[in-house]
């Protein structure tokens, strides 16, 4: 297991999206993001953890924005 690297941050509208290049809305490294111009008041979320192998984890949940 390799440390992690940074997390890619997906923006979707519906609960069930899948993460993929077009839905990528940022990376960071720390453990928090603020998303500064969210798509609508239905903006769900979902997390991928990269290590320093360019392994991607799968992603997280969706979390609705609140």
């Amino acid at each position: 297991n390799l440390a992690i690297a940074f997390y890619e941050i997906h923006r979707g509208t519906v609960q069930d999206f899948t993460p993929s290049a077009k839905t990528v809305i940022g990376k960071t490294s720390d453990c928090h993001f603020r998303d500064v111009c969210p798509m609508h008041e239905d903006s769900f979320y979902r997390i991928i953890a990269i290590d320093y192998a360019d392994n991607l984890s799968p992603a997280s949940n969706a979390v609705r924005r609140p």
